[in-house]
């Protein structure tokens, strides 16, 4: 893998979740109705910490496939531009989760700081807890950066462009777009998984278990719920993480 996509790709993943965490603070509160506003800001080092080699996994094996399957940017070809985020998504799950698992108690938490609650986790739920989501996580993601990649990979084929010479309002716009798409597709297994990460007590066993008690509670419209702040997260922060990468794996080249 190119040291310039993995420093590239690292410094994105930064920008990336400093930048929007409140708007992931909201949106996880709302999803589990802790509504409360105030310190939207816990739990943002143990995710900015988590996002560098999370990130650099995901934009430099990003890369990798890209080239190993020679996806033609000139061409339309929307099972191959998806194919290119399969890998890059399971290696980016596989070191985030347990990040996350920390960041969503801490922001649902008062009065508790990263170190007690890791301490917390791991004497309440044992080492399991932080990877417990680990399968839903990849179940919501996988649908979330394919879709992600096909539109994104697409739109940048309609601009008939070499990727260096693409503009920032057209990486805005391939990148905000396809942002926006998979976030609504994939906002019910965002709340399942946010369901199974937060609970403290059990309530929620399984994949299955918990689809069936957010039926029972709230019908269909329990599996949208926070869509608007999901939205308001992934598309912005889609444009943002991808923004950087293009622009620091430019200048790196040019090094």
């Amino acid at each position: 893998m190119d040291k310039n996509h993995i420093i590239a790709g690292s410094l994105a993943g930064l920008f990336e979740h400093i930048t929007m965490y409140p708007f992931d603070s909201i949106k996880t509160r709302i999803q589990v109705n802790s509504f409360h506003i105030n310190q939207l800001w816990r739990g943002m080092p143990v995710i900015g910490f988590g996002s560098i080699p999370a990130h650099a996994l995901y934009f430099s094996s990003y890369e990798f496939v890209k080239k190993e399957i020679n996806l033609d940017p000139k061409k339309y070809d929307i099972i191959n531009a998806g194919l290119c985020g399969v890998i890059p998504c399971i290696l980016h799950d596989s070191v985030m989760v347990p990040f996350d698992v920390i960041k969503q108690r801490m922001q649902i938490s008062n009065n508790i700081n990263n170190k007690n609650m890791i301490i917390k986790i791991y004497k309440n739920e044992g080492l399991l807890a932080f990877y417990r989501s680990y399968p839903i996580t990849l179940l919501a993601n996988l649908p979330m950066v394919t879709s992600f990649m096909a539109i994104n990979e697409n739109i940048k084929v309609f601009f008939n462009k070499r990727e260096e010479d693409l503009t920032t309002k057209e990486i805005v716009i391939s990148s905000f777009t396809a942002g926006t798409v998979s976030a609504i597709l994939t906002t019910p297994i965002d709340i399942i998984k946010t369901k199974l990460q937060t609970q403290h007590d059990g309530l929620y066993k399984n994949i299955r278990h918990t689809s069936i008690k957010i039926m029972n509670q709230n019908g269909i419209k329990g599996f949208f719920k926070g869509v608007l702040p999901r939205i308001m997260y992934v598309a912005p922060s889609s444009t943002i993480g991808w923004f950087f990468y293009e622009h620091f794996k430019i200048k790196l080249k040019n090094i």
